[in-house]
């Protein structure tokens, strides 16, 4: 079974609030607590979403974060991939030298395909989407 990570489903859940919080900054602190997400997991998340530009954060009493660009322009794919990585169904469509048998393999060129449509849906879906 594929599925998403914790961190990007925290990311998600998160992005998602920033919306709701409209044009006003959003307190981790506060995410975190009505989230029931530990604070300290997700300073670690929120630290890679600033890094690569999908939030901004204002210091102060009254800061928090905001959203750097909208929704509509942030894929799942990309959260994804910036958490966790490329995603890949099978450990030997990233590292082929994982195994022996990866240059002979007929399942292995399924799985590309796999992995392939995946990735397309994953990149097809935007937060906005998930609203």
């Amino acid at each position: 079974m594929v599925r998403l990570s914790k961190k990007t489903d925290y990311a998600i859940q998160f992005l998602l609030a920033l919306h709701d919080a409209k044009d006003a900054p959003l307190s981790l602190g506060c995410f975190a607590r009505e989230s029931h997400i530990s604070f300290l997991f997700l300073q670690h998340i929120v630290r890679s979403l600033k890094s690569h530009g999908l939030v901004t954060v204002t210091k102060g009493r009254e800061g928090g974060y905001m959203l750097a660009k909208p929704l509509s322009e942030i894929t799942v794919k990309e959260i994804s991939d910036l958490l966790e990585g490329a995603p890949s169904v099978v450990p030997c469509i990233m590292a082929p030298t994982l195994c022996g048998l990866s240059g002979k393999c007929g399942a292995r060129k399924r799985f590309i395909t796999v992995n392939e449509k995946i990735n397309t849906v994953l990149a097809s879906i935007t937060l906005a989407d998930l609203l």
